[in-house]
């Protein structure tokens, strides 16, 4: 959050700033990113800025599909992981990857699994509108 707030007065860059929401719970999502938003918005003057809650974490991304998964992982997941996966999907991705650090698994992922993510996923599918229309704004 502070980082974010620093980039976008001093050094005038559009951010996307990222965060695993650590909750189901719709009310405080939507109270986390309404105060999120307002805590940028007042650093941000006219620079692009948005914010993104994955929802419980990050990692839930990665289980949006049982085949794609166990393709990226390159093990079969057993139906206890797979239920586990939609509570403490950081815990599974953490097993079934040896414990390789989220950066190296996403940079992992071949092309054609990433794309079906960016369709499949939401917070993918926003995430993605939003920089293009960074990237396209300064052209």
């Amino acid at each position: 959050m502070s980082m974010a707030a620093t980039l976008l007065p001093v050094r005038k860059l559009p951010v996307a700033l990222v965060l695993d929401a650590d909750t189901e719970n719709k009310s405080a999502i939507r109270e986390r990113e309404d105060f999120l938003r307002s805590f940028l918005r007042a650093a941000a003057g006219d620079v692009p800025f948005e914010v993104f809650l994955a929802v419980p974490t990050i990692e839930a991304i990665l289980f949006q599909d049982r085949t794609l998964v166990e393709q990226f992982t390159h093990r079969e997941l057993s139906d206890q992981e797979w239920a586990q996966a939609r509570y403490d999907p950081k815990q599974v991705l953490a097993v079934a990857t040896d414990h390789r650090p989220l950066r190296a698994v996403i940079a992992g992922l071949s092309e054609e699994r990433a794309r079906v993510l960016r369709q499949r996923d939401p917070l993918l599918s926003r995430l993605t509108d939003f920089l293009k229309s960074v990237i396209d704004g300064k052209e």
